[in-house]
């Protein structure tokens, strides 16, 4: 371990909310000894410079700030560095790049977030059979849940339970998920109960993706390129997949209303996502990506929808 379990409790993680990487990223800091109460989620793009805006003397209360999935944006760093010498960075977006020279940013874009925390947190530990339990053996129960979390977020597609956590995710919300991944960090086999709900989860979900992408409006840009887009409440990541497997566009992008306006977007070989979202507030990948709206910005929708 890099931080014994007394360390481990003056640490505060700030992570990505509503996503399976930055869920993913407190059940590995909770395993590591850090406490539920020093687990705080931001959105993605200025969020993070935001919450050290307005939480600065909360902030420098801790011993090290951890930031994992969601990265400052240039400028917020640039301010970060010359208030606070215990922050580390770790992320894995494309949009993170600009901190990448930085000492104290350990910007990855091989792994996802929670993987990349893992392994900050955690020493080289010989390869066993995931089980819970002290040592060697746990490590190995939280190194498979750190690449099935691998799986989904960067899109890998090669393990079934990697998605069957995402829908439990969407089901149990963010903290019921946490507190589930911590009982065993899904080292074991469902149980009967899981299994049943899962199974019914998977008919719901395949069916809402099917019933979706039929309502995919799609606009042409002036620079020729074709964007697909779609309100979406539930199973963005599947949903926007499937439209550009689906549909001739270049970009499916979702917006959600609900729990805060949110956009969603993901791209084929000849649209950056990314620089997209960055135009907006936001960022991520070259394939995946997103930003918030802000409510002048939803007043406007509904402006178009109800004139």
């Amino acid at each position: 371990m890099r931080y014994s379990k007394d360390e481990m409790e003056k640490i505060l993680l700030i992570t990505h909310k509503d996503c399976p990487d930055g869920c993913g990223c407190a059940v590995v800091f909770r395993a590591a000894g850090g406490l539920k109460e020093n687990v705080a989620y931001v959105s993605a793009g200025k969020g993070v410079g935001q919450f050290f805006k307005k939480n600065v003397d909360y902030l420098k209360s801790f011993d090290r700030i951890l930031v994992a999935d969601v990265a400052p944006d240039l400028e917020s760093a640039e301010k970060i560095e010359k208030e606070y010498d215990h922050v580390t960075v770790i992320d894995h977006h494309k949009t993170a790049l600009d901190l990448k020279d930085k000492d104290w940013c350990m910007i990855n874009m091989e792994k996802c977030g929670t993987y990349l925390l893992f392994d900050y947190l955690f020493d080289e530990f010989d390869s066993a059979e995931p089980t819970i339990g002290e040592g060697p053996m746990k490590k190995a129960a939280l190194h498979n849940f750190a690449v099935l979390t691998n799986d989904r977020d960067m899109w890998l597609r090669q393990y079934k339970k990697a998605n069957e956590m995402s829908m439990l995710m969407d089901f149990l919300g963010r903290d019921r998920y946490v507190e589930r991944a911590l009982v065993d960090y899904f080292a074991f086999e469902w149980n009967g109960h899981e299994k049943e709900l899962l199974d019914i989860l998977a008919e719901k979900k395949e069916k809402y993706i099917e019933a979706k992408i039929q309502r995919t409006i799609i606009i042409e840009t002036d620079d020729k390129k074709k964007l697909g887009y779609l309100f979406v409440s539930q199973h963005q990541s599947d949903v926007l997949n499937r439209m550009l497997e689906t549909h001739d566009i270049d970009a499916a992008i979702g917006i959600k209303l609900d729990g805060g306006g949110v956009i969603s977007v993901r791209s084929g070989e000849n649209f950056d996502a990314s620089a997209f979202c960055l135009t907006h507030g936001g960022g991520g990948h070259a394939k995946s990506a997103g930003h918030s709206i802000d409510n002048e910005t939803l007043k406007e929708i509904l402006e178009v929808i109800h004139p």
